[in-house]
């Protein structure tokens, strides 16, 4: 894994040991550790002045840590280093990067109509309950719901490359005229393709299109316990997943 601490390793113990040696809340003499308040919120770096930031990218996989300049960047805090009093702060851009707290305050996400999102991707499974019973209360009310995930603009590119198919030979198409509002919306300038189904979510994704696909199969299993009474049909996982690109 990365050479940065994982997330939950690095809350230090209150006696200031290293990141990462502190025992699980389970054998804490004085019971679970309290959150800081900025743990598990959304929030926005600002006024770095310049200095960077020690950071793993998510995706790189053994590689050591690097200074990035992350100011100005947007994520969720997922834990806490007493050692240095800093953040660890994972980025909408798929960068986990250790903050001071003076330069994190916390951020409230526009609606979707706004360039906003409803709903970011649950941080664990234990989160994925409060998660889907709001994504389904998004969908009960307004028939669509905007999920915030965490990919580099590198792997965002990758995936527009990918769904291009190779040389460009992926076959695209508009949909029938009377299903295309229903899928599509209204005054609908794009076209679609399918991709290959994601089988159980077994085996790792071969591009960063096939990441987003496992996403989208991971979400449907999230769903099928909650669907028939929330939604009013069953959902048993993921098929025909579809790409949609402009027209242009």
């Amino acid at each position: 894994g990365p050479a940065m601490p994982e997330p939950q390793d690095v809350a230090a113990d209150a006696g200031g040991g290293e990141a990462g040696g502190a025992p699980e809340d389970d054998e804490r003499p004085d019971g679970p550790r309290e959150l800081m308040p900025l743990e598990e919120k959304l929030v926005e770096i600002f006024d770095m002045g310049g200095v960077p930031a020690r950071c793993v990218r998510v995706s790189a996989d053994g590689d050591a840590p690097e200074e990035m300049e992350v100011d100005g960047q947007r994520g969720r805090c997922v834990a806490w280093s007493e050692q240095g009093r800093r953040y660890v702060v994972e980025t909408f851009d798929g960068v986990l990067a250790e903050i001071p707290e003076d330069n994190l305050r916390e951020w409230y996400p526009p609606p979707p109509e706004e360039g906003g999102f409803d709903l970011v991707w649950p941080a664990s499974p234990e989160a994925s309950e409060e998660f889907v019973a709001l994504l389904c209360a998004h969908l009960g009310a307004k028939g669509f719901c905007v999920i915030q995930t965490f990919l580099s603009a590198q792997e965002r590119a990758e995936a527009a490359e990918a769904a291009e198919g190779e040389d460009g030979e992926r076959q695209f198409s508009r949909l029938q005229q009377e299903i295309e509002a229903g899928y599509m919306g209204y005054d609908n300038f794009t076209k679609v393709a399918t991709l290959n189904e994601d089988g159980d979510g077994e085996g790792a994704p071969r591009n960063a299109l096939e990441t987003c696909n496992r996403q989208l199969t991971s979400l449907g299993f999230m769903m099928a316990p909650h669907a028939p009474a929330a939604l009013g049909f069953g959902c048993a996982g993921l098929r025909r997943t579809m790409i949609r690109m402009s027209i242009d």
